[in-house]
Formats: structure tokens, C-alpha cells, sequence
């Protein structure tokens, strides 16, 4: 089964109101700093954990009364799940299929929690419940495997250490006869007894290099053995290390590497080695089909922005994995991709007054040239998703308007100037897109473009403009959005933004010429004011219906556009 939800109460810095979060393949929480994002982690940790016992601090305002809430929904729900934890339990939820839901509840700090399930047909918690044993109900629910950013170097290496020697200790038990030939040959014990079990590691670490080198190509991965006990499951003992070699260059301890190698080297290995059947649950080794959680602060922590990238695309291949689900921290907004599919964006507040904000790419329904439009974006852009860190959004269409927007917002004395995000949309045609996102996302914003003309000059005559039909598109996505949601914005500049403010058309270097005038005074006054008019929510060019903006156009044709240019301000009825 597959974790679909999970709702946090009075846990550490999370109050009674409580924070739900809702789970895909891949999760990305984003928010300030200290808001609660890694407390979202530590929070699947304790429940995965069957209600082992949570010291004062993790309650919230470490008040022992306030009792610990943490549930979870369930999808994806299997028939071997059913078996072990009974029929009764599943229902019908209505975005999320069949599923089983369950939570644990801290009475108090040093004391075990106790399990409720949700009865579907008392529509009521039942204490106990599902599974009888907590043991069954953690053998199904999806394994964490939890990575810091704080983890030293030491500690991260001696959990890879002792997940390979458990893979060699099964390797050895299964030929007893071999080992007691090498017994009776005590000199030549080191040697042979590695030779014996050489394929396995070899195996292993060519599993770990195969991920590893998403993030960090070129490097090799050795495990150096520092031989224990005379004793055959022990080969791999106390001293034993890692070391990683780049190239021709000789092998080196893991210990010394980078910090930013040593944490991509991590999960690479943990999930390729749990997915090789290496990782144990307690005494119970996890099957390549276990239902595992990679729980991870910060992973663009200590990594050079090239390595950034290699390392977002490294994480969403694990998520794309049947039996892998990931929850990550970040700040990075590189690691955010909208075009991937089963992707979910979760704003976390540093308050609970604001409700945390989630954006599902599946909710969102793109086409596959919606898809591929931001996919083109990113590339151009990596920090385009930076507007999912931010309070307040203006779309534009293009450079110019970029460059202005961001002039103008370093040189404004506004209070809200220094919390806007301006987007790049790279064309008109992509608003609409960014609008779709936001409105499911709840953010506000506002989306500024051209009116162009309604029809465009094709060989001897005209045609339609496929640049005015956006103009409905953006105004539509607008009309869509939530009226529970803050209020979003239209602003349009007749005929274009270069036009309306410098009175001109500009061709080329049209960024460059924009701010060059900006610099020198050269513009009409209206520029100068034009983001305090929008934050302020007075500006002439907001528009509220296609009408309107088509009235705009009539008044303007009247008044500025030539008779031999007015053929391609016709508008089709």
C-alpha cells in the first residue's frame, strides 16, 4: 500500500489545528526557514515507527498534555494487505480509490502510543483495530529511510558499511562446507575468505555506482576491507571502509570526499541496496517490492548548482520506481519540476493562520504540449519555479517586461515590492499555463500582456492573430479560479507594452533598449509608476472580461491606428 495522506497534530511546531499534507511519488516541501518542513519528515519517522515512545520535546510547546495525533490514508491498497490486516477496514475514498486509514495518538511524552483505525462502517476511530499486531500493521506500512543534511561523514558511511556486511554474512552462511575448508587454512584466511565473497561485493557497489553516477559521473565505488575476527560473517569488520575513485585517479576514502559526494553517495545507496533486497526492517530483510519512503532534508545541500540538477533528476527516478515513494525539504527551487508527472509541491507556512498551499501536477491536468512547454522553460530557466517560494506573482511574456519589472521593483520604496516574483513566461501562449498552476496552488497574481492585433499580415492579405486568441485563454484561466482563493488580476497593454510606454516598436535588443531608456528618462511617465499602480490595485490597464478588453481595442483603433493599418484590428464576432 501506498501513502496517499497525512495529517499532523501538536507535534513539535505543528499545533491541535494541524497540518495536511497530501503525498504523491515524489513530494517537495518548500517554506521559510523554521516553519516545519523537516517536522513533516520527523513526523512519518515517529508514525512508521508503530507509537514508539517520543520524549517532552517533540510535543508541541513541549507540553506533555498535548496529546500527539499523527494519521495517514492509504491507497493502492493490495490484496496480501488486506490478508494481514483484515477486509473490514478499506473504503472508498473519492479521490483516492480504496483505502485504509490509521493513526497513532501520544497519550504523553515517554509512553507508547496508542493505535486507532478508522471503521468505514461506523464512519468512527476504533482504537486497535486493523492488523491485531502493531508488528503486521509496520510490516505494511511504507519503510523510511531517513537522510540529514547534519548526518557526519562517519555516520553516513557506517550505514552503508553495515548494509553490505549484511549482504556478505548471507553470502558466506550459504556455503558453511567452503568456510570451514578456509578455517582449517588459518594463514591464508584473509585472502581467501575475500576472494570467496569478492562477487557480492562487486555486485553491490556496481548497484550503488549505477545511481550514484546520476549525480557524480565517472566515479567508482570499492569497499575496502579491514579484516576482524577470524570469524567468516565478520569479514567485513571493525575499520572497514568506502572509497570512491574518479577516473585513473586512486581510490580514496569516502571520509574525505566532498560533503555534496558523500550525501548523493548515500541515497544512491540506500535505495539502490533496498531495492536489491539488502535493507532490513528489524530482522526481516525488505523484499525489492517493499513499500519504501526516502526521507530527505535538503538535497541540494553542499552540491555545485551542476550537480543540482543531476541530483533533482537522481530523486525523481527513485520516485518513478514502483516501490519507492519520496518526501524531500528544499530551497532550492531548481528541484521543483512541473512536468513531471505525479509531482506534488507543498508550501509549508511558519504560522498555521496560513493554510498550507499544495499544487498536484496530476490535479492539474496538463497536455503533453503544456508538458513540453515547461520542460523548454526549465531549460531556458532553472529558477523559474521560484514562484512557488513566493507571496505575490506578475506574469509577463517575455524579456523586456522581465527587465523592467525587476528595475523597477529594486528602485520602488513599496512595502510589497520586495515579496513579488516576476516570471519570465517565455510567450504570451504560456500564461494561461502559469495561471493553471497558481490557481490550484493559491497564490495570487497578476498576468500582464499584450492586446496584440486580432489579425496579422499573411502573403498579400491577412489571417487570423494566434497571439489575440491568448488573450480569452488568459482572461478563462482567470475566470476559473477560486473564489475562495486571494484575487488574481488581468492587465493589458494596447497594442503592446513597448507601444504604450515608450511609443514605439522595438525589434530588437528589446531588453537592452527597454532599460536604457528606463536609465535615462526616456519613457512615459506611466512607466515609472506602473508596478506601485499594480501592487496598489489601480492601475488603467486592469481588465475583467474579454469584453472589456475588446472595447479597449475598438477605442484605441479609433484613435491611433492609421486606414491602411486597420485591417488587422477587425474583429471577428
Amino acid at each position: 500500500m501506498k501513502l496517499s495522506l497525512m495529517t499532523v497534530r501538536n507535534f513539535k511546531n505543528i499545533n491541535e489545528d494541524g497540518v495536511e499534507i497530501r503525498i504523491d511519488n515524489i513530494v517537495l516541501l518548500i517554506g521559510p526557514n523554521n516553519c516545519g518542513k523537516s517536522t513533516i519528515l520527523d513526523a512519518y519517522e515517529a508514525f512508521a515507527s508503530s507509537g514508539k515512545a517520543l520524549p517532552i520535546s517533540s510535543f508541541h510547546n513541549e507540553e506533555g498534555s498535548n496529546e500527539i495525533e499523527i494519521e495517514a490514508t492509504f491507497n493502492e491498497v493490495t490484496a496480501e494487505d488486506l490478508e494481514k490486516l483484515g477486509n473490514d477496514w478499506k473504503f472508498d475514498h473519492d479521490e483516492l480509490g480504496g483505502c485504509i486509514r490509521l493513526k497513532w495518538v501520544w497519550p504523553g511524552p515517554d509512553q507508547k502510543a496508542k493505535k486507532f483505525s478508522w471503521n468505514p462502517s461506523d464512519t468512527a476511530w476504533q482504537e486497535g483495530g486493523m492488523g491485531g499486531w502493531d508488528s503486521l500493521i509496520a510490516s505494511r506500512v511504507p519503510f523510511p529511510l531517513r537522510i540529514k543534511p547534519t548526518d557526519p561523514p562517519d555516520e553516513r558511511e557506517k550505514q552503508i558499511v553495515a548494509i553490505l556486511s549484511e549482504a556478505v554474512k548471507e553470502s558466506v552462511k550459504s556455503d558453511s562446507t567452503q568456510v570451514a575448508g578456509i578455517l582449517e587454512e588459518i594463514s591464508k584466511l584473509a585472502d581467501s575468505v575475500s576472494e570467496t565473497v569478492q562477487d557480492k561485493i562487486d555486485e553491490t557497489c556496481e548497484l550503488v555506482m549505477g545511481r550514484l553516477s546520476d549525480v557524480f559521473d565517472g566515479h567508482t565505488v570499492k569497499l575496502e576491507k579491514a579484516i576482524g575476527k577470524l570469524e567468516p560473517e565478520k569479514i567485513i569488520g571493525s575499520g572497514s571502509h568506502l572509497r570512491i575513485a574518479k577516473g585513473d585517479h586512486a581510490p580514496l576514502p569516502l571520509s574525505v570526499q566532498g560533503t555534496g559526494l558523500q550525501r548523493a553517495f548515500l541515497w544512491s545507496a540506500l535505495s539502490a541496496l533496498a531495492d536489491s533486497g539488502h535493507v532490513k526492517r528489524g530482522t526481516k530483510r525488505l523484499g525489492a517490492d517493499t513499500m519504501k519512503i526516502l526521507l530527505i532534508d535538503e538535497p541540494e545541500s553542499f552540491l555545485h548548482p551542476p550537480a543540482v540538477r543531476d541530483a533533482r533528476e537522481s530523486l525523481y527516478k527513485i520516485a518513478e520506481l514502483a516501490s519507492w515513494q519520496v518526501i524531500a525539504s528544499t530551497h532550492s527551487p531548481v528541484f521543483v519540476d512541473v512536468s513531471k508527472p505525479h509531482t506534488t509541491i507543498v508550501r509549508v507556512n511558519s504560522t498555521q493562520d496560513e493554510q498550507v498551499r499544495t499544487f498536484q501536477t496530476e490535479s492539474a491536468q496538463f497536455s503533453q504540449d503544456e508538458r513540453e512547454a515547461l520542460k523548454m522553460i526549465r531549460l531556458c530557466h532553472p529558477t523559474v519555479n521560484e514562484f512557488f517560494f513566493a507571496e505575490h506573482v506578475i506574469l509577463v511574456e517575455g524579456d523586456t517586461e522581465m527587465a523592467v519589472f525587476q528595475k523597477l521593483a529594486e528602485d520602488s520604496v513599496h512595502e510589497a515590492a520586495k515579496r513579488i516574483h516576476v516570471v519570465n513566461c517565455l510567450g504570451k501562449g504560456n500564461i494561461p499555463t502559469f495561471g493553471k498552476i497558481l490557481n490550484q496552488f493559491g497564490t495570487g497574481y497578476v498576468a500582464v500582456h499584450d492586446s496584440d492585433s486580432p489579425r496579422c499580415r499573411r502573403g498579400d492579405g491577412t489571417a487570423r492573430n494566434g497571439a489575440w486568441s491568448v488573450n480569452a485563454s488568459i482572461r478563462e484561466t482567470v475566470d476559473r479560479r477560486s473564489a475562495e482563493l486571494p484575487e488574481s488580476f488581468t492587465l493589458v497593454h494596447v497594442p503592446d507594452f513597448e507601444e504604450y510606454y515608450f511609443q514605439e516598436s522595438v525589434n530588437s535588443d528589446k531588453p537592452f533598449n527597454a532599460l536604457r531608456k528606463l536609465a535615462s528618462g526616456d519613457f512615459s511617465n506611466e512607466l515609472d509608476t506602473l508596478l506601485d499602480q499594480i501592487l496598489d490595485g489601480n492601475h488603467p490597464c486592469f481588465y475583467s472580461s474579454s469584453q472589456e478588453l475588446s472595447d479597449r481595442v475598438v477605442s484605441y483603433v479609433e484613435e491611433s491606428v492609421t486606414d491602411a493599418e486597420r485591417g488587422l484590428w477587425v474583429i471577428d464576432q
